[in-house]
């Protein structure tokens, strides 16, 4: 995971997708926020807790915000 890291504009948020992840070691479940461009980088993701790079992305739903009414 070294060289990511959550940016945040001072002016403005920098909104980015999480990526969710468990695990296969420790069992324990974490989230990545990267930018799409990095996420296509196939970075080497490693658990935060037990430093493990045995890990799954899972499967998560996501919404899309727009300015329309439904």
């Amino acid at each position: 995971m070294a060289g990511l890291s959550n940016r945040v504009n001072l002016k403005k948020e920098v909104i980015m997708p999480a990526y969710e992840y468990t695990c296969k070691d420790c069992k324990k479940e974490f989230t990545i926020f990267l930018s799409i461009k990095e996420f296509e980088t196939k970075p080497k993701i490693s658990c935060p807790h037990c430093q493990s790079d045995n890990v799954e992305k899972k499967l998560t739903s996501f919404f899309i915000k727009t300015s329309k009414k439904s």
